[in-house]
């Protein structure tokens, strides 16, 4: 049983003269006066600066800070968070915001889209799929960006709602509300936002770069790396890569000069190795973690693969060579000529924003097409070497 005097001290102590006579007793009258006088500053001090905080940050809004709200009511879980991220860090910077903070909101429907338990009950697990890539897809490419200085995961549409109404003062997209959400994050998005300043790219990390830098020299020494980023999931299998032609391509290499290494998908990494793959290199590490593929991306000699989520990485980055096939797949609308034509680029074309050293194919991933575009590309790298190396001569 607890007894009265087992209770903490609380101020109602100083009340009870006994009380007080025996701590003058204990401490000195000079020492009492001196712990009473500290404690009541630090008593003080606390409440004023209690009612400071009320009053100075009552509806207080941040004004240098770009609060890029990813809706997941009308978003993507899935790499078109990369584009989404681009277009926030354009409006940070015409803003003049100082850095970004993203927000990502939860659907009404177990946190995603409308229509998500229908797909559930179709496609098994769908719903612990999105829950993985939240965390897993959706929150490190936030990092990619260098402003972003922080991610914030609501828990529900209301938090969502006070963060908004009571911190944000300058929001992406512009006009979206948490009742009536904006999406933007689609090529068409990207092209109109190209029309008024120059797009930004994604960075990988300081730290990533010098994981990959120890990793190619260890396994490749000096030779040209190549990668091979491979589609093979089980949805809309249309899309997938040919494993039998990129295999060829990657065997008949030249392996004095160049180094393949293959990113298999995600959801194949940890799958017996396919026959047609058995002796290739296959980097597993930067599969699973988006920094490593970043920089595994940026430092290789050139980056190959079909179109798949994580080709944003390749075509959102500046500083990326890469070549881009099977870009129509006619039997998925979102992969067809049409669709492409209505995001707004150019049958044959690049994306409007790509630099020389980046190109679409607009073919299927077969060897010929594979091996003719690999070695049209070797040359234009080679030749932008030598100019620029005389430009530095110069």
């Amino acid at each position: 049983m607890t007894t009265t005097s087992d209770q903490p001290l609380t101020w109602r102590r100083f009340l009870s003269l006994r009380y007080v006579i025996g701590k003058v007793s204990e401490q000195g009258i000079i020492n009492s006066f001196r712990i009473a006088f500290r404690k009541g500053r630090n008593k003080t001090g606390r409440i004023i600066l209690f009612i400071f905080d009320r009053i100075w940050y009552r509806g207080k809004k941040q004004s240098d800070v770009m609060y890029a709200f990813y809706d997941l009511e009308v978003s993507a879980t899935t790499f078109d968070i990369v584009s989404f991220m681009v277009l926030a860090e354009q409006a940070r910077i015409n803003s003049r915001c100082n850095s970004l903070h993203v927000v990502i909101v939860p659907g009404s429907e177990d946190g995603f889209k409308p229509g998500t338990i229908d797909l559930t009950n179709k496609y098994k697990n769908r719903i612990g799929n999105y829950k993985w890539r939240l965390r897993n897809v959706l929150v490190p490419n936030c990092w990619l960006i260098p402003s972003c200085r922080q991610v914030t995961v609501c828990g529900s549409r209301k938090e969502a709602q006070v963060f908004q109404s009571s911190l944000s003062r300058h929001i992406f997209p512009n006009g979206s509300t948490i009742r009536f959400p904006k999406k933007c994050y689609q090529e068409n998005h990207v092209i109109e936002a190209m029309q008024d300043s120059t797009l930004p790219s994604i960075h990988p990390t300081t730290k990533s770069k010098e994981y990959i830098k120890h990793w190619i020299k260890t396994n490749a020494g000096e030779k040209k790396v190549i990668t091979i980023s491979l589609r093979e999931y089980d949805s809309l299998p249309a899309r997938n890569s040919s494993l039998k032609d990129w295999a060829k391509f990657a065997m008949g290499l030249n392996k004095d000069i160049y180094y393949p290494v293959i990113l298999r998908d995600t959801e194949k990494d940890f799958d017996p190795v396919p026959e047609e793959l058995e002796g290739l290199t296959i980097f597993h590490e930067a599969v699973w973690n988006v920094e490593l593929r970043v920089a595994l991306y940026e430092l290789s000699y050139l980056n190959m693969c079909v179109n798949n989520g994580p080709a944003a990485l390749l075509y959102y980055h500046k500083n990326t060579r890469y070549l881009l096939l099977k870009f129509v797949v006619p039997s998925v609308y979102g992969c067809s000529e049409e669709y492409h034509t209505s995001q707004g680029l150019r049958t044959g074309k690049s994306f409007p924003w790509a630099t020389p050293l980046q190109k679409i194919v607009w073919e299927d991933d077969a060897y010929e097409v594979i091996k003719r575009e690999f070695e049209a590309m070797c040359k234009k790298i080679e030749s932008h070497k030598e100019s620029t190396n005389q430009k530095i001569t110069n």
